[in-house]
């Protein structure tokens, strides 16, 4: 590679566990100096599997070593406000560390990174540790939502709540379909979240539907904390067999299964000729029907009906269902 005049470093992409020697020359426009004594390096692999556990007052950390090119580990802490800290260096080939600087039911978190010539390679995965004299308390405010984003094809899941202790080594979302019995856990966040994000194939859902109630527990060594409030929400479940009935020559009859769980509620929308929609009527989640009132004799009618959920305000496709159009007599 070419760097500028008066350079004195350069950047280059390497691969991981593979020796790469440099060298430098200096070039003008009409010569070019001897070359350098080379210079060779590694990246190594980072560590991954990163564990703790509570050992006799301490917290003792294993991880695998996958360089063979390291020259030691450092071995990083972050305290209860979330400042990294470098907490020691460990010759090469380390696969443990025990931190016994600590003070009891704070959560600790911690990342291991291998290091070699000045650089290090990418930091392993977090893992928690407490010294617990306590189960966590439970977590609070429990919300879940879903969102879709139709042209780029994925169904978005957001979790929010409030993180009731400071001992928990984790936190784990339970699923259930009808919010009393047989959860199950679906995700693990780390010690210390209060949100998670995750992203689905939306195209798994095309033509259907999906709606579950959501718990978040806290743990740590000693225990479960109790559960927090239960949460239910979804994502599609359009109103079935929507139709629309001509009444007298100011009233039509509009009913629906319905097959979303969750739903918090439906809105209705009609619309006629040369006209915008408008929402006619907002109604429960047990609606199944409405009788749409004082209307213009002789004219077409035509009718959505969108289901919602706890905190979503999009509607989308697959949250709508069409009528066939009615016509007061």
């Amino acid at each position: 590679m070419i760097v500028p005049a008066n350079s004195t470093s350069a950047v280059r992409l390497g691969v991981r566990e593979q020796r790469i020697c440099f060298r430098i020359t200096a070039v003008s426009s009409s010569a070019t100096s001897d070359p350098s004594l080379p210079a060779c390096t590694v990246a190594p692999a980072n560590p991954t599997g990163l564990a703790a556990r509570t050992v006799d007052g301490r917290i003792g950390l294993t991880w695998a070593d996958n360089s063979a090119f390291e020259d030691g580990y450092e071995v990083w802490r972050a305290d209860p406000t979330g400042t990294w800290s470098e907490l020691a260096t460990l010759p090469a080939n380390a696969t443990g560390y025990t931190d016994g600087n600590l003070s009891a039911d704070q959560t600790y978190l911690y990342r291991v990174q291998a290091v070699r010539d000045g650089g290090g390679s990418d930091y392993s995965n977090l893992a928690a540790g407490v010294l617990a004299t306590a189960v966590p308390a439970a977590p609070a405010g429990l919300v879940a939502m879903y969102w879709a984003d139709m042209w780029g094809g994925w169904l978005y899941f957001d979790v929010f709540w409030t993180d009731g202790s400071d001992n928990e080594t984790g936190f784990r979302i339970e699923a259930s379909d009808d919010g009393i019995a047989g959860w199950m856990p679906v995700s693990i966040p780390l010690p210390g979240q209060s949100y998670v994000h995750e992203q689905l194939d939306l195209f798994l859902f095309v033509g259907g539907f999906f709606d579950a109630c959501y718990r978040v527990v806290a743990f740590n060594s000693l225990g479960d904390s109790l559960p927090s409030n239960v949460f239910c929400t979804g994502w599609g479940g359009a109103p079935q067999d929507l139709v629309a009935t001509a009444v007298d020559r100011q009233t039509i009859d509009l009913s629906w299964t319905s097959v979303a769980r969750s739903a918090s509620g439906y809105d209705i929308y009609r619309v006629t000729s040369g006209a915008d929609w408008e929402i006619v009527a907002s109604l429960p989640p047990d609606a199944t029907s409405h009788r749409d009132t004082g209307l213009a004799a002789g004219t077409d009618y035509q009718y959505i009906v969108t289901v919602k959920y706890p905190l979503n305000d999009q509607y989308d496709f697959y949250n709508q269902a069409w009528s066939s159009v009615a016509t007061a007599p």
